[in-house]
């Protein structure tokens, strides 16, 4: 059995993929164009959210297997990308290097000098280090926080001064409305805005999201 510690480094730097590394496992043409389109459609669509920089330290708050996190590591040169869970299938070394194989080959790609670390957190903390980071996301995963002031004040933590705090989420135009999958409660603007104000954030940006890619709401916070 593997046991994964709090801190799993996977180095993917200056790495150049050889033809048989990037054989994908999905050979079919139809299932490789639909990638290829969703990979086009996420750059275009968050490029300008997040607008990474080169260099940049960035940790994903619930990234799962880090599929969107691989897709954001094409927007610019020499970032590191900490991917965070609770859930420990979801940090699987091996899973994420297949994923980032497979996608800079569709990508044209077969260079990658992105690193990749994986992080196994809490549901108080995500056990990331203290301000490191230039950017922090959490894409549809803070309506799931069982405890989200805790969680919040970790974030807090974790930001260098100056850094932002990006929280994509689907909101509800009506108080006490559940996702269908979780059953957790949506978040209205209203809601959102009074936990993120309670725990020292301040809004600084907001970007909706077209139906095509979840048609959910970008917010970008910074510390207070």
């Amino acid at each position: 059995m593997l046991r994964l510690p709090l801190f799993v480094v996977v180095l993917i730097v200056s790495g150049c993929f050889s033809k048989t590394q990037l054989l994908a496992q999905d050979t079919t043409a139809s299932k490789t164009t639909l990638l290829s389109m969703d990979l086009d459609r996420r750059l275009q669509t968050y490029r300008s959210v997040y607008d990474f920089k080169k260099g940049e330290v960035i940790a994903s708050i619930g990234a799962g297997s880090g599929y969107n996190e691989i897709v954001y590591s094409l927007m610019a040169d020499s970032l590191s990308f900490y991917l965070q869970d609770i859930d420990v299938a979801g940090l699987d070394i091996h899973v994420l290097e297949s994923n980032v194989q497979q996608i800079y080959q569709r990508a044209g790609r077969t260079y990658c000098n992105t690193t990749f670390l994986t992080i196994r957190g809490s549901e108080t903390n995500t056990n990331l280090p203290a301000q490191l980071f230039d950017k922090i996301i959490a894409e549809h995963s803070l309506h799931e926080f069982t405890r989200p002031s805790e969680m919040l004040q970790s974030i807090r933590a974790n930001l260098k001064p100056g850094g932002s705090f990006f929280v994509e989420e689907l909101i509800a135009k009506r108080p006490n409305r559940t996702h269908p999958v979780c059953h957790k409660t949506f978040f209205t603007e209203k809601t959102l805005h009074a936990l993120l104000d309670a725990n020292g954030f301040r809004l600084v940006n907001k970007t909706a999201i077209s139906q095509k890619m979840g048609g959910g709401v970008v917010f970008q916070y910074q510390l207070r």
